[in-house]
C-alpha cells in the first residue's frame, strides 16, 4: 500500500508506471504474433521433416518446442545434424553426443 501511495505522489514515477501498464498491451499483441509464426513454421516442419527426425518433428507441438529452442540458439547444431546426416545415419547426434 505504501509503493502506491508513493506512486500516485511522485509525478514522474506515475508516468513510468503508466506506460509500462499500456506497454503491456503491445507485448501480447507480439506474444501472439509469434505464436502463429512459430505454428504455421512448425506445420511445415512437421510436414517435411517428420521422417527424417520425428524426435524433433513427430508432432506440431513438439516442433514448436523444437523451433523456441533453436530460435533461442539452444540445442540447434543436434537438430541441424539429424537433418543433414540423417537419423539413421552413422553420425547420428542426440544432444550433442555423437550416437556412431
Amino acid at each position: 500500500m505504501r509503493l502506491l501511495k508513493l506512486v500516485g505522489k511522485i509525478k514522474k514515477l506515475q508516468v513510468i508506471v503508466l506506460g509500462l501498464g499500456k506497454g503491456i498491451s503491445s507485448v501480447t499483441y507480439i506474444i501472439v504474433l509469434l505464436f502463429l509464426i512459430y505454428y504455421l513454421f512448425a506445420v511445415l516442419g512437421v510436414g517435411t521433416f517428420r521422417r527424417n527426425d520425428p524426435f524433433h518433428f513427430g508432432s506440431i507441438g513438439v516442433a514448436m518446442m523444437t523451433l523456441f529452442r533453436m530460435s533461442t540458439l539452444d540445442g540447434w547444431s543436434v537438430v541441424l545434424y539429424i537433418n543433414y546426416f540423417g537419423c539413421n545415419s552413422q553420425r547420428s547426434y542426440v544432444d550433442g553426443v555423437s550416437l556412431s
